[in-house]
């Protein structure tokens, strides 16, 4: 019959208990008592179902700086890409394209009604000056407007190349007056 040790097979009141004595030279005793654990402050704390995104510090610092990042790429990308060469008059967006070959400078401006249907249009004609800088030549022309939303209206000219450096439209629509401006590729 094998010979028993102190303790074996008995059952401790004090929880769950593992006792090492097998070659040890000192005696290892581990235990686990949930309900201590639970009591430091050391312990998880529970997530409640209705625990929202903004109570947690951490997601509420995370949220604040993603908006922040948003907010400058959204400044940023209006500073940066703002160029001379489109604009809004009243309800219509208007666009300068101005395209170099050979000797000539082919000009266009696109008028769009870029508005709500049936907001009331404040002319029915508008007028492009185009001309080329320095020095060069100005061209009126005329056109009706577009009249619905989406719907444009490209005029265009083709005007000698001579030395310019860009390209100059001057619109009036109704009351409204915008110059637009486009460098020349080189």
């Amino acid at each position: 019959m094998p010979d028993r040790r102190p303790g074996e097979g008995q059952e401790h009141p004090q929880g769950d208990r593992l006792i090492v004595r097998k070659d040890a030279h000192r005696e290892l005793e581990f235990r686990y008592d949930r309900d201590e654990r639970l009591t430091r402050r050391t312990a998880p704390r529970g997530t409640s179902p209705s625990a929202s995104f903004l109570k947690n510090r951490t997601y509420r610092v995370l949220l604040v700086n993603v908006l922040l990042v948003a907010v400058l790429v959204i400044v940023g990308g209006r500073l940066l890409l703002a160029s001379g060469d489109r604009a809004r008059v009243g309800p219509y967006a208007v666009s300068l394209q101005a395209l170099a070959y050979e000797d000539t400078v082919y000009v266009t401006v696109t008028v769009r009604f870029a508005g709500r249907a049936g907001r009331a249009v404040p002319a029915e004609r508008f007028t492009a000056r185009l001309a080329l800088e320095p020095g060069g030549e100005e061209v009126l022309t005329e056109a009706a407007l577009p009249r619905s939303p989406g719907e444009a209206v490209t005029v265009g000219e083709a005007l000698p190349l001579a030395g310019a450096a860009r390209a100059r439209a001057q619109l009036e629509v109704g009351g409204w007056k915008r110059t637009l401006t486009r460098e020349l590729a080189k």
